[in-house]
């Protein structure tokens, strides 16, 4: 099943929202570089993609996060 451009922009939405809330190492960067990271992976998203696509989309948009402490996965 493919995701939509709507489907996989929420999910970064909803990504940037936990990384800010939820992930000890956000103080590492500063906000205007977080800001960038998630900019440039909105600015990513294709018309269309699989789980597995997106997934490697977003371990390329967040190699900056350098700290070994992100990782994702696709079920």
């Amino acid at each position: 099943m493919a995701l939509s451009a709507q489907e996989m922009r929420v999910d970064v939405a909803t990504l940037e929202r936990l990384f800010a809330r939820g992930y000890a190492g956000y103080s590492s960067m500063s906000p205007q570089r977080w800001a960038a990271t998630f900019q440039a992976l909105r600015d990513a998203v294709p018309q269309q993609a699989s789980s597995a696509e997106f997934r490697d989309l977003l371990a390329v948009g967040l190699q900056n996060v350098d700290d070994n402490h992100v990782g994702l996965w696709s079920f």
